[in-house]
């Protein structure tokens, strides 16, 4: 009589021991799978974020020189055009307007602003 008990017990004790295992484990990975989708949604919404302020510059540049408020023929002007946008933008390090031709302006800060400049035909 008192085998059969404790068979019962240890098969109870078992099987909750067991049952409470597989809960744990069910939760452990709803709560990985949340983390997941959090971690990915953050990383999209930065990456977002940091990548629109190059695409701003370019549609900033390509609308000045469609408008001819800036041009490769005025490299002064074109230069200080620069200079402005990297001192508007603190969270870009360099701006670079390039022609179909070769020529480049690059200005960057490293630390101090600097220019770059590259003409294909020199």
């Amino acid at each position: 009589m008192v085998v059969p008990f404790i068979v019962q017990i240890v098969v109870s004790v078992g099987l909750v021991g067991y049952l409470s295992y597989r809960s744990g484990q069910d939760s452990v990975n709803q709560l990985a799978t949340e983390l997941r989708k959090q971690t990915v949604n953050q990383v999209g919404q930065f990456l977002n974020s940091y990548l629109a302020t190059p695409v701003l510059i370019n549609r900033i540049n390509a609308d000045a020189m469609k408008a001819g408020q800036i041009s490769f023929q005025d490299l002064p002007q074109l230069e200080k055009h620069l200079y402005r946008q990297l001192q508007q933008f603190n969270n870009v390090s360099h701006i670079l307007v390039g022609t179909e031709r070769g020529d480049l302006r690059i200005v960057n800060r490293d630390p101090l602003p600097s220019l770059w400049m590259s003409d294909p035909l020199e």
